[in-house]
């Protein structure tokens, strides 16, 4: 199973972006194979959130965001949802590293994805992932 961070879908859904074509392809390429691509519930608010944030020539309205997210991410992609133990799993992470601030979100991702089994998580923030120090999945960018 595959893993995307919001970072690749957002960019994989805007394509004003730079990297978009690596990322819509991505995606695209994991849906078609029927692979197990997956992402968490949380990541639909981060979706929505960037999206409708982002500083595009044509900005993205909350109603345009949610069809989106709806049509692009949770019709195609398989969403599971956080439990309280992922959530206290991805604290006790961060917390034991000494780390603070928004790496909780990665880390939640990333906590989901290995208690999923998944084999590689799909982000363009390779930095912070590799922070979080994987075990048995790939991080990757498209």
């Amino acid at each position: 199973m595959v893993f995307f961070d919001t970072s690749v879908l957002v960019t994989a859904v805007v394509t004003e972006l730079p990297n978009h074509d690596r990322a819509h392809d991505c995606l695209v390429k994991h849906i078609q194979n029927h692979d197990g691509a997956c992402i968490s519930n949380h990541i639909l608010a981060e979706a929505y959130a960037s999206l409708t944030a982002l500083p595009v020539k044509k900005r993205i309205s909350p109603m345009d965001a949610m069809s989106i997210i709806e049509e692009s991410f949770v019709n195609k992609l398989q969403v599971v949802p956080l439990s309280t133990e992922v959530y206290l799993s991805a604290i006790r992470k961060v917390s034991h590293q000494g780390l603070g601030s928004g790496i909780i979100y990665d880390a939640l991702h990333l906590e989901m994805a290995e208690s999923m089994g998944c084999t590689e998580l799909i982000t363009y923030n390779l930095k912070d992932f590799k922070r979080l120090e994987p075990q048995n999945i790939r991080v990757l960018s498209p």
